[in-house]
């Protein structure tokens, strides 16, 4: 157990000293020096120094890294009914993903009012009255969090996938018969296919259960997977739309509900 503990607090601790070391670096490029006035997390007017940094990197990682101790209390109380399976973890990444979605917010935000968008590069500042720059000094940080995050719930996947059809001359016909066989449980899985060089028996390998943000992907794919099912089969787009919306419903909420 200490070993567990111990293995979740070494990134939680990398993490730190990561937010740590590139909010510094992106205050200096603004010309922020210590003792300057900002903004924190709460909105508060704070005077930056390494203590600043300290409790705003800690608020960025209690935010976006997994941890146990912050699983909320109707997830502790449905621990002890006979439904739900590993309800913390997932609990867990639904938190995550809004506080990561947060933090790329408020790094991309524009510090004035503005006409449109305020994430742009470049936004229309109405005190102004003109285009200007993002005044934003995490705006490059809040680019790289929005692509890590892309990239994590589709590109990689997505990548990952094709290479593997490449490489092993699987069609997607072959996948979409792949999927009438597999578990319920990888029905809406990422599956990478394996094909045997020998036999050449199709193979797969479930991606999805080795990606731990696939539970904010997986419903939309069941989404989609039921609406393209439900034009092979020469069914309405609405049909199989509202089929893919019971669908996503279902296995968002599975870890909840489901028996144990």
């Amino acid at each position: 157990q200490g070993k567990y503990v111990a293995e979740d607090d070494f990134w939680k601790i990398t993490n730190h000293f990561v937010e740590m070391s590139r909010r510094g670096k992106a205050y200096a490029r603004a010309g922020i020096k210590e003792g300057d006035e900002v903004i924190d997390f709460a909105g508060r007017k704070q005077r930056y120094g390494n203590d600043f940094l300290k409790k705003e990197s800690a608020h960025i990682v209690k935010n976006t890294v997994p941890n146990y101790a912050f699983v909320g209390d109707a997830v502790r109380f449905a621990r002890a009914s006979p439904f739900g399976n590993f309800m913390s973890f997932p609990s867990e990444i639904i938190r995550t993903s809004a506080g990561i979605g947060d933090q790329i917010v408020r790094e991309l935000k524009h510090s004035r009012p503005t006409r449109g968008s305020n994430l742009l590069p470049t936004v229309w500042d109405v005190e102004l009255g003109r285009f200007v720059p993002n005044d934003n000094p995490m705006y490059r940080i809040g680019l790289q969090r929005a692509l890590g995050m892309a990239t994590t719930l589709t590109v990689v996947p997505t990548a990952t996938v094709e290479a593997a059809k490449w490489a092993y001359d699987v069609t997607e016909d072959e996948i979409a018969a792949l999927r009438r066989f597999v578990p319920e449980w990888s029905k809406n899985s990422t599956l990478v296919p394996i094909r045997d060089d020998n036999t050449g028996e199709l193979k797969y390998m479930d991606f999805s259960h080795s990606n731990a943000y696939d539970l904010m992907a997986r419903p939309f794919r069941t989404l989609a997977l039921a609406i393209n099912d439900a034009t092979q089969n020469d069914q309405t787009v609405l049909a199989g739309f509202a089929k893919g919306v019971d669908g996503a419903v279902r296995e968002l909420v599975s870890p909840f509900v489901e028996e144990s």
